[in-house]
């Protein structure tokens, strides 16, 4: 399991997707209760091998992508 740390500037939806480099979702889960401010965001990546995804976060107003490795334990 990953913690994502990340600030959020609205009480909104989100939808966090884990994404490999062919383009396919591998992870997602959405979170409807927020509030604004910093926040951990758990996502369930244990069955993910070892490499290079990106993550998706989206809302109604914004969207932002993010590179992340991950390594084997």
């Amino acid at each position: 399991q990953v913690v994502v740390d990340c600030y959020l500037p609205a009480v909104e939806k989100y939808n966090f997707q884990v994404v490999d480099l062919q383009g396919k979702v591998v992870a997602q889960r959405s979170w409807d209760n927020t509030f604004i401010g910093q926040q951990d965001i758990d996502l369930p990546l244990d069955q993910l091998s070892a490499g290079v995804y990106f993550l998706k976060i989206a809302s109604a107003s914004a969207i932002a992508t993010h590179k992340m490795v991950k390594i084997s334990p």
